[in-house]
């Protein structure tokens, strides 16, 4: 992928533009392709390889697209496929390798595709709304019969990680070193966290009210910031036993949240939502004292009362339509997508 280009997943689209637009102002044009049943998409893996997740839809649709000298393959059919396409100029013959293409390991759709950081781009992880997780690891070869590689491989394609059996996935993230998977559930609106290594629920949290819509982990993967239908965005530190924190300016749903920096004693976080909303939150961390060390915390729902509101420095409805993605990109510019597909960015202050 070109240095100044990004691509995001708007619904069943994968949109892309150049960041920043020449004369640094907002950019509103994007180019745009919809992949039929498109429900997740994951990073960029050396510029070329992507994970897409789908949902639903019959038959195969294969696609070829070129997005600002990315040029990158998908294939998309039956229900919950994943699809794995290798970088261009591979020595590979597959196009685009599927996974779980006769769903028999799970049929309920994508929430999360995501690489695992430690593998080096041989793993992949795919988290399902009916809770099943699955680790995958990258097929290579130079056949172009599928069912042979699986056979022939010395590792099985895809394996399970986890299964959580309580309420239905809305939201999940993977911890920027891979270790930990925060999992959104509409089980009292809990947020498990997943040792990946185990495959074990180590603790989580639940929302103030209804279920968690977004989520996502401090660059240093010690913070989970979640927002939910109480149109509250909680932060949690992991290990706590308590909520330390509720950001409180969106008038509806959270949709996306990411952290811009994260250390012992401050933070910055970006969010926007429903509301066509971009918050930006700074905040004082204080001094927190060690907790005993435990299997698992779960941390109860807090009282109104009892919250640590914190307002934003910064909110404004800066688009017509609900926003969808925020992002600190090449660590230079906010950049925003909206639903419609428009991309806004700005020079980072």
């Amino acid at each position: 992928m070109q240095d100044d280009t990004i691509i995001v997943d708007v619904g069943s689209s994968l949109v892309s533009r150049s960041v920043p637009a020449p004369s640094g102002e907002n950019q509103e044009s994007a180019k745009k392709v919809v992949i039929t049943s498109m429900d997740a998409v994951s990073d960029c893996l050396d510029r070329n390889s992507l994970v897409i997740g789908l949902s639903t839809g019959q038959g195969m649709v294969y696609h070829v697209v070129q997005f600002d000298g990315l040029l990158f393959h998908s294939i998309a059919f039956m229900h919950a496929v994943i699809v794995m396409a290798p970088p261009t100029g591979s020595a590979e013959s597959l196009k685009a390798c599927p996974y779980n293409s006769d769903r028999s390991l799970n049929s309920s759709r994508c929430v999360l595709v995501s690489w695992v950081p430690s593998s080096h781009g041989s793993e992949f992880i795919s988290v399902h709304e009916n809770g099943q997780i699955l680790r995958h690891h990258r097929i290579t070869g130079n056949s172009s019969d599928k069912e042979l590689l699986s056979r022939t491989e010395n590792q099985a394609p895809s394996s399970e990680l986890a299964v959580l059996s309580h309420g239905r996935v809305t939201t999940a993230s993977l911890s920027p070193d891979g270790a930990h998977l925060a999992v959104g559930t509409t089980d009292h609106g809990m947020l498990y966290i997943v040792d990946i290594g185990t495959g074990h629920v180590t603790g989580g949290f639940s929302s103030f009210f209804g279920n968690f819509c977004c989520c996502s982990w401090s660059p240093d993967g010690k913070y989970i910031a979640a927002g939910g239908e109480d149109d509250l965005i909680a932060l949690y530190k992991l290990g706590s036993t308590h909520v330390f924190a509720h950001c409180q300016g969106h008038t509806s749903w959270p949709t996306c949240c990411t952290f811009e920096y994260c250390s012992d004693t401050r933070l910055r976080l970006l969010s926007v939502g429903q509301d066509c909303r971009l918050c930006i939150w700074e905040m004082v961390l204080e001094p927190e004292a060690e907790s005993p060390s435990q299997k698992q915390i779960f941390v109860p729902t807090v009282k109104s009362a009892e919250m640590n509101r914190v307002t934003p420095v910064f909110s404004d409805k800066i688009h017509t339509d609900p926003l969808s993605f925020v992002q600190i990109v090449f660590d230079k510019y906010l950049t925003v997508c909206a639903y419609d597909g428009t991309f806004k960015s700005y020079v980072k202050q």
